[in-house]
């Protein structure tokens, strides 16, 4: 699996749980930049989670909205590294606990 994580700076905890949960390829933008709202989401992107305490509206929407335009499932968190695992996997269809 291919996810973008948009927004926050140490996300290390939430990378090794994305890991553990199946997702080989994580790519983290910040967004610390203005030039970074160009950016376009990779063609791989499977899923993007989008941290909100580190996003402007603006950013959020123009993200959210190419997402959907591409088909691209989503979705919004705080960085509390159990909150976005918890909604990542509510997205992906992934019960973690069952085998």
């Amino acid at each position: 699996m291919s996810v973008l994580v948009i927004g926050g700076d140490q996300i290390e905890a939430i990378t090794n749980s994305l890991n553990g949960l199946g997702v080989t390829d994580i790519t983290h933008w910040t967004l610390r930049s203005n030039r970074d709202m160009g950016r376009k989401i990779p063609q791989k992107t499977e899923y993007i989670i989008m941290l909100t305490n580190f996003l402007s509206h603006n950013a959020m929407y123009k993200f959210k909205t190419e997402a959907k335009k591409r088909g691209i499932p989503f979705v919004c968190a705080n960085r509390n590294e159990n909150s976005v695992i918890c909604k990542f996997c509510e997205l992906a269809n992934i019960c973690p606990n069952s085998k």
